[in-house]
């Protein structure tokens, strides 16, 4: 009976045995699943983790050229302002210098018209006076004979023709002594 219990027992015991052990394979079967999932989590971690380094530093690297660029922007920009102020500068200053030459100009041709009527009025007096002097001059040469009586000379006239402005303009001089001035004056 004893020896019957102890088999029984043992048998128990080899069943039990068995069972562990299909348990514990089935147990390591798991872990090992669970081990290489563990592995491959780990290493979609990393990948992840190394994909996520790469585009922080792309991120880093396209912050670096964007700030670079908007750098470069403003200088430029700033370097356009001034520029764009010292023409606006220069063009008050030339239309400044056009105003005052537009003044001058006004001025001279102001000027220039005054002289010209001045002239213009002073040729007009001098053809009078020229005009006036050929009729005197002429009669005196007519009334005076070639022999006069005082042993003087005639009055000799002649034309003098200037240029005044481009215009040609006729005087005329007489040059005589002292009696045919007085019959001159006296014609007069």
């Amino acid at each position: 009976e004893f020896m019957y219990l102890h088999s029984n027992k043992l048998a128990e015991l080899q069943e039990l045995l068995s069972v562990e052990r299909t348990s514990n394979s089935g147990a390591k079967g798991e872990i090992k699943e669970w081990a290489s999932r563990l592995e491959h989590y780990k290493r979609t971690i990393s990948e992840l983790e190394a994909g996520r380094l790469s585009l922080d530093q792309q991120i880093a690297n396209l912050n670096a050229a964007l700030e670079e660029q908007g750098a470069t922007f403003r200088s430029q920009m700033s370097s356009k302002d001034s520029e764009i102020k010292l023409l606006h500068k220069d063009i008050n200053s030339l239309r400044a210098e056009y105003e005052k030459l537009v003044e001058i100009k006004q001025a001279l041709a102001m000027e220039i018209t005054i002289y010209r009527n001045i002239i213009e009025g002073e040729e007009k007096r001098i053809r009078k006076v020229s005009r006036k002097f050929s009729r005197v001059t002429s009669g005196s040469h007519e009334n005076d004979s070639p022999s006069s009586s005082d042993g003087e000379s005639s009055v000799k006239s002649y034309r003098e023709v200037d240029t005044v402005d481009g215009k040609r303009t006729t005087s005329y001089s007489s040059k005589s002594y002292s009696s045919s001035r007085a019959t001159s004056r006296s014609n007069h």
